[in-house]
This record gives C-alpha cells, structure tokens and sequence, in this order.
C-alpha cells in the first residue's frame, strides 16, 4: 500500500508501534553516548595539539607563567572529563546492548567485538586512566619542552603533555593488562596526544561498525520506520506551505 494513501492518524500510529521505532531509537541512543565522548576528545586534542605546536614555546616563558598554570590546569580538567568519558561510554552502550538484546545472534557479535576490541593490554589501560582519575587524583601529567641545540641555536622543539611512566607504575589499581602495557614500554613518557589520537581510533572504528551491524541486522524494519516517518514529515511541511 502507498503510504500516501494512508490517513495521518494511522500514519501517526504506525510511527509508534512499528519494530524499527525501537531499533531506530537505540542507535540514537548509543550515538548520543558516543557524542559525549567525542565531544570530550574533541575539546583535549584541541589543547593539546596547540601546546604540541613550537609557536607555544613563548607559554614556557617566565614572563607568561601565570597563563601557563591556567592552560594546565585546564588540561588537567579536560584529561579527567576524557578519562571519566572512556568508561561511561562503555558503561552506557553495553547497558543499552544487554536490555535490547539479552541473546541471539547480534548479541553474540556485539560481546565479541567488544573482546577483540577493548580488551588489548593498550585500551585496558586506557580504560583504567578512569579508575586513576576518580579514586586516585590528578592524572600524573607534565609539560615537556625537549630543546635540540646546534652550536649555542635551538634547532628544534619538541613540545607537549606527557604521561610520567615511573609514576603511572606505582600505583596498584591497575588491572592485568594495563600492568602488562606498562611493563612492555621502553620509553619514560607517554605522549598524551598519540595515546587519544590511538584510543579515539579504535573507538571511531568500533562504533561505526557497531552501527553498520544494527543497521544491516534491522535493514527492512528500519527502512519501514524511516518511510512512515518521511510522509508524516512531507504531510506536516504541505500543511505548513498552506497556512502561510
């Protein structure tokens, strides 16, 4: 039957009751979760990059001290929202995940994918840079100004935040894996931007196949629920264009 030929209220009606409401409304909601996380990501990576810039160098000066402790700690601040964001989007998709599909085929890949993904020695410490921040404090990060130097010249600048390992491994609340990640670095600092840049990768892949998964899983449901949705919209918008 052509959707045209059905009256608004039934329209209205099939808008609530059809299977793809509720699917459609899950991927918002597992979208709207990752949007706070990204948004989070977003805002650190934008300070971080500026303090990775050697235009910023003039920041380390004596004379720009003052405004120099304000950029820390507001990288303090974005560095524990990003850290607190990792978790909950976690935390917030897998409660999603669970109700919506307590078994079944969708179910079974959604826990394997999330097996292959988050659960390398790399994103469990990551995952557990949380637990550092709600119950330990101020993540242990620092400026870092490397200067190369050629006959009395800077030639080079190697700006930016870094992660001091030393301090990272003492801590005890590291699970397994993030001691194992920990133990396997050969270096004393961690760039803080390389580590998001990394993490926001895997998570950037995961959640669009995520959503491609629950896309193709409910193709004809979703595409009956966008079809009711789209003649209600194309009915209210001649509605309007009359009325005016």
């Amino acid at each position: 039957m052509n959707l045209g030929d059905v009256p608004f209220s039934e329209l209205v009606d099939r808008s609530e009751t059809c299977p793809g409401r509720e699917v459609y409304f899950l991927k918002r909601r597992v979208l709207s979760s990752y949007h706070i996380f990204a948004g989070n990501s977003k805002e650190l990576k934008k300070v971080l990059s500026s303090l990775a810039d050697p235009a910023s160098a003039q920041l380390r000066w004596q004379r720009n001290r003052q405004k120099h402790d304000l950029i820390m700690r507001e990288v303090g601040r974005l560095l524990h929202n990003y850290a607190c964001s990792i978790e909950s989007l976690g935390c917030h998709v897998r409660a999603i995940m669970r109700k919506a599909y307590r078994e079944g085929d969708l179910r079974e890949l959604y826990d394997s994918m999330v097996d292959e993904v988050f659960h390398s020695p790399f994103a469990q410490f990551m995952q557990d840079l949380r637990d550092w921040a709600t119950h330990r404090g101020m993540l242990p990060f620092g400026d870092r100004v490397d200067l190369e130097i050629d006959q009395g010249t800077v030639v080079r600048r190697k700006l930016g935040i870094v992660l001091d390992i030393d301090d990272l491994r003492k801590w005890k609340g590291w699970k397994a894996k993030s001691k194992a990640y920990l133990a396997s670095l050969t270096v004393d600092r961690l760039e803080v931007l390389a580590l998001v840049k990394e993490y926001d990768q895997l998570v950037h892949d995961f959640y669009g196949e995520l959503d491609g998964t629950i896309e193709r899983a409910h193709s004809t449901e979703l595409s009956e629920f966008r079809s009711v949705v789209d003649e209600i919209g194309r009915r209210l918008a001649g509605r309007d264009k009359k009325t005016d």
